[in-house]
């Protein structure tokens, strides 16, 4: 191993780099011809707007392929408001995703067991902190109503299925995402994980949440390409 090599075992862990290996070995080359595929482009089927949680892998949960999903994460799933200058980078993702993937659905997952929720509830995360402050620039509803202010009157679990409502709603502010819903081209879903069951609740019509088996989740919030 040469000295530069070695400078990066230590900044990174002989651990990821072992599992890069495994992965050459054990997924790259028996499925080389499919990879070589993916380097003429991509065609996902939907852009996927998740949380960071290490827990929740948007591929692994909807059993979907390299290439299949274009994935945007963040503590909390959060879309911030397209007038506030946080929405750059999910703006940016949002108009690639639609103007040149065209991808014919957006997600917005949230999950259970929510960390940054929960530290709010808890109240462990102090008042103007990082994660506070982000967590509010999704937190208020079409109406003004903020969440966050709420907390007390609701379980984690209501918490988190208002919180992807909120963000389902706020992407239709968009305007790339209200242009192509009107064009009949794009449509917005909204879901919640459970990680103790590895189930999604698929955010009906109603407004409210549903637990579906992961078979038909998938088959209702990615429709075959």
């Amino acid at each position: 191993m040469s000295d530069s090599a070695r400078a990066m075992a230590g900044r990174v862990g002989l651990g990821l780099i072992e599992g890069n290996l495994r992965f050459q070995r054990d997924v790259f080359e028996p499925r080389r011809a499919a990879f070589e595929q993916l380097i003429e482009g991509q065609t996902p089927r939907a852009l996927y707007v998740g949380c960071s949680d290490s827990r929740v892998v948007a591929e692994l949960i909807l059993d979907v392929a390299p290439g299949e999903l274009f994935v945007v994460r963040n503590i909390g799933a959060i879309v911030p408001h397209s007038d506030d200058l946080a929405s750059t980078s999910l703006g940016a993702a949002i108009d690639y995703a639609i103007h040149v993937l065209q991808v014919p659905d957006i997600v917005v997952c949230g999950h259970d067991l929510c960390g940054g929720l929960r530290a709010i509830v808890d109240g462990t995360s102090r008042v103007g902190s990082h994660l506070e402050r982000w967590l509010r620039k999704g937190s208020s509803d079409v109406k003004g109503f903020d969440l966050l202010d709420h907390v007390s009157e609701m379980s984690l679990e209501e918490l988190v299925e208002r919180f992807v409502s909120v963000q389902v709603d706020t992407l239709g502010d968009y305007d790339v995402v209200a242009e192509a819903r009107a064009e009949g081209r794009l449509h917005l879903h909204g879901a919640v994980y459970d990680p103790r069951t590895g189930k999604l609740r698929i955010r009906q019509d109603s407004g409210g949440f549903r637990e579906v088996s992961p078979v038909e989740a998938r088959a209702s919030l990615l429709p075959p390409p």
